[in-house]
């Protein structure tokens, strides 16, 4: 167990930080995402990232593993990105970012993220380069239940169920609709009401947490409604995982 929890990063004094050697920080994405209000540097929850930069700028890390939605790169014409890039130069880091897919790196979630590798210029000796993609395993690999359900459907479904293709996995109870085939839309704190087709139910936690990549046996010790929404607001644990694997033989 760490010996000391910050449980708010906009109240804690960064300068009383330990030494640290890695730090990963997915900064909020919902004012950058498309599928919300998109308010960018006006939403309040972007004021982790002025506190991100100054807790790298004082405890200076080896290895910085940033991330967030790809909706960060294009919003108010580039300028936050632009702004994120420079700070991270100055304080001392070669950054390389690009776009990854969890279902490149061997889950099967669609989940398009950017992130941002940075690595302390006095310590990098080999140049940092995009992890190789790996084989994605199958969608039914994941599920703990392979039973179908026999039960009626709610209602919120059946608007999509006549858009259904013939391997579509999961189904959500949203207005719009997922074209993916053989795998997991984008899980989201919404995803405790994603639908297995097949087994005709909802997708359960340790699913959902494998689709994170997470281990099988990863302990849950809060409700579902809240390990839900952590899992949709997690990163893909698989991608961050080959990352800081290729990171580490920069240094």
């Amino acid at each position: 167990m760490p010996e000391n929890i910050y449980t708010d990063m906009l109240k804690r004094n960064n300068k009383d930080l330990p030494h640290v050697d890695l730090y990963v920080c997915g900064f909020p994405c919902q004012a950058f995402s498309t599928s919300g209000l998109r308010l960018g540097t006006k939403d309040p929850r972007a004021k982790i990232i002025p506190k991100m930069l100054d807790t790298i700028s004082k405890s200076k890390p080896k290895i910085c593993i940033l991330e967030n939605v790809k909706g960060f790169i294009n919003i108010e014409a580039g300028e936050p990105v632009k702004l994120l890039l420079k700070t991270l130069e100055k304080i001392g880091y070669n950054v390389h970012h690009s776009l990854y897919n969890t279902k490149n790196y061997g889950i099967p979630q669609n989940r398009e993220r950017i992130y941002f590798v940075c690595i302390r210029k006095d310590l990098q000796k080999k140049i940092f380069e995009k992890p190789r993609e790996v084989k994605m395993k199958a969608f039914e690999d994941i599920l703990i239940d392979d039973r179908v359900h026999d039960k009626p459907v709610s209602k919120m479904y059946n608007k999509n169920f006549h858009k259904i293709k013939s391997n579509t996995k999961i189904i959500t109870p949203y207005n719009y609709y997922t074209p993916y085939q053989d795998i997991s839309p984008t899980l989201d704190t919404a995803c405790s009401y994603f639908f297995i087709i097949k087994q005709n139910r909802v997708l359960y936690e340790k699913e959902a947490l494998q689709l994170q990549g997470f281990r099988k046996n990863f302990k849950q010790v809060v409700s579902r409604n809240q390990m839900m929404k952590q899992v949709g607001n997690s990163m893909s644990v698989n991608v961050v995982k080959k990352i800081i694997k290729e990171a580490l033989l920069c240094i």
